[in-house]
């Protein structure tokens, strides 16, 4: 069994000490977005995308996925759920709103929560290895989870 998100801070036991990184499911369930017509709206943020562009080296227990325009998130929602289903992988609703929705989603062996919310975006995602991320003017915002070498300009 593997420990759910939150448990002892976040579903990363196969990360190493020295570079915590997305773990295997977290990858998955971002390629799996990636590769949803739905997915080509939203772009990571928050502490995965602080992670993703180098800034932490932590683990996390979710990933963040913020649309461009301030837009009801369930079409999306379905299309998300379906999408991760389809690949395998159990997902629960844990909350829907108009501009935000929390899943959990499970394979066999670990556990992630997946956000989905609207948000404004200041300058337009950043392509990465890992697909879109906020760019740094949007995640400045962040820098208090990061560390000092964030930009804020």
């Amino acid at each position: 069994m593997y420990a759910r998100p939150g448990a002892l801070g976040c579903a990363t036991a196969a990360l190493s000490a020295s570079h915590a990184v997305l773990t295997d499911l977290q990858r998955r369930v971002r390629a799996i977005v990636a590769g949803l017509p739905e997915g080509a709206a939203v772009a990571l943020a928050g502490g995965s995308a602080l992670i993703v562009t180098g800034v932490v080296r932590r683990g996390t227990d979710d990933l963040d996925f913020f649309t461009a325009h301030p837009q009801p998130v369930a079409p999306m929602l379905d299309a998300f759920e379906a999408g991760l289903e389809d690949a395998g992988l159990r997902v629960t609703r844990l909350r829907a709103a108009d501009t935000y929705a929390r899943l959990l989603v499970e394979s066999a062996t670990e556990a992630t929560y997946v956000d989905l919310a609207t948000d404004y975006r200041l300058m337009p995602a950043l392509q990465t290895a890992e697909g879109l991320v906020l760019s740094d003017r949007n995640l400045s915002g962040w820098r208090g989870f990061g560390d000092s070498r964030w930009p804020l300009t």
